[in-house]
């Protein structure tokens, strides 16, 4: 037993240095721009502000007085800090690109921990191998973007979680909303999903279920109330309101053709309404669903899921890419090609087979038929559907689904897994009914 379970530690290990080799190397072969504008350019911007002035800000860094604001949450832009400040004089872009690096193979780690709650150990290293390989999650490490933290802080809550329901213990509770709280503090869409899980535990009351819905919210409140004190222009609802607005319309993107320039007009048109007249703002929005239901319900229940868990990045280059490369070893490098093709040719399935395993499991939950065993794969599954259900509000796209795809991963795997034990169920009930007949001839 000792020495089956110290194989199964060196071989999850061997995967977790694995993904950890694969993004450091992808980073030293691959020649990307490191773009400072939009989103990059804010969380630098934020980073320079609180180092040089101890002022949260999107400001440039060389304003003498910078305004505080709240547009962007903290969390990412604090990594960034950090980054700056080990860097010293050096280039900071690398020593952050590293971090996040640590992060993501941390995050391979999480993934065959939380699948070792419910699956056989070959599905989990399974799942932890896909995790390390997955061509976005690999090419936004190498980018200052907030997915790589906010994926390890999101795998890292779930599991916490995991251990807090198994243990009954305070400080498993505690420290599971603390990393909720950090994991809404980098996206605050997550926030309402712990709040949800809180709830319930309350309601089944479950010891600890309102300490862990303190720490879940100490802090993002905390970050809230600043955010009241701040311009609305200035905030994290001015925001909230861009992405529900973007997320309404099928041709906004950020390229040159005359359906997205159209898009992005109407889009500042329709901001502007709103925050000059809410109410007026919300009965346009109202009118132009009225005006084309049936468009708009393709729109939100089909393409919009379709559209998140595709392959190519819509907001950016396009394919596995936010920001423009030069020499992708996703398509240069033999190996990584490979990888690439392969992943490409598994994403539909993917989805297909996520989406089976959770109805799968929403009929063994109608059925009554869940067993405290299956509480992780639960949790897994509702992450993944919450993820779907948040982005047919939100604006979807295959950059935002990344910090997610752990858990599509995971769901699809265990469909796997279900299929193959359904098989050997069914194999055994022929050789036992063969064996019956063979008794009964010789009889």
């Amino acid at each position: 037993m000792l020495a089956a379970n110290l194989t199964r530690l060196v071989a999850a290990g061997a995967v977790v240095v694995f993904a950890l080799w694969f993004r450091v190397e992808y980073q030293a072969t691959t020649m990307e721009y490191v773009q400072m504008g939009s989103d990059a350019g804010q969380y630098s911007h934020i980073a320079s502000n609180l180092l040089e002035h101890g002022i949260y800000s999107m400001a440039k860094p060389d304003v003498a007085n910078p305004s505080p604001d709240s547009y962007r949450s903290p969390g990412y832009p604090v990594m960034v800090a950090f980054a700056m400040w080990l860097a010293g004089d050096q280039p900071w872009q690398h020593r952050l690109f590293y971090m996040q690096a640590v992060l993501g193979a941390l995050s391979v780690a999480l993934t065959i921990a939380i699948a070792r709650r419910w699956l056989p150990f070959a599905y989990a290293i399974t799942a932890g191998l896909l995790v390390a390989v997955w061509p976005h999650m690999v090419t936004l490490s190498s980018n200052i973007l907030t997915e790589t933290l906010f994926g390890f802080t999101l795998l890292l809550s779930i599991y916490l979680l995991c251990k807090a329901q198994s243990s009954r213990q305070r400080i498993w509770y505690a420290l599971a909303g603390f990393s909720f709280a950090a994991a809404a503090l980098t996206n605050p869409a997550i926030l309402p999903f712990p709040v949800l899980i809180g709830a319930y535990l309350l309601f089944l009351k479950r010891k600890y279920a309102l300490l862990f819905i303190a720490c879940t919210l100490l802090f993002p409140l905390a970050w809230g109330a600043r955010g009241l004190m701040l311009d609305a222009d200035r905030s994290a609802s001015g925001r909230l309101l861009e992405n529900v607005l973007v997320g309404m319309d099928p041709d906004f993107s950020y390229l040159d053709t005359s359906e997205a320039v159209k898009a992005r007009l109407r889009f500042h048109e329709e901001f502007a309404r709103f925050q000059q007249d809410p109410l007026g703002g919300t009965k346009m929005i109202l009118d132009r669903f009225a005006d084309k239901p049936g468009f708009y319900a393709k729109w939100y229940f089909l393409q919009k899921p379709a559209q998140l868990w595709q392959w190519s990045i819509i907001q950016g280059v396009g394919d596995i890419y936010v920001y423009p490369v030069m020499f992708p070893a996703f398509k240069i490098q033999p190996f990584f090609r490979l990888i690439a093709s392969i992943c490409y040719s598994l994403n539909v399935w993917l989805f297909a087979a996520a989406i089976c395993s959770a109805l799968v499991l929403a009929t063994r939950v109608v059925r009554g038929s869940l067993q405290d065993k299956d509480a992780t794969q639960v949790l897994v599954a509702l992450v993944f559907v919450y993820a779907t259900a948040l982005y047919m509000i939100l604006a979807p796209d295959p950059r935002y689904a990344a910090p997610f795809r752990p858990f599509e991963i995971l769901m699809a795997v265990s469909f796997v897994a279900l299929a193959h034990q359904y098989w050997n169920a069914k194999k055994a009930e022929r050789e036992l009914q063969d064996a019956k007949s063979v008794t009964v001839l010789k009889g």
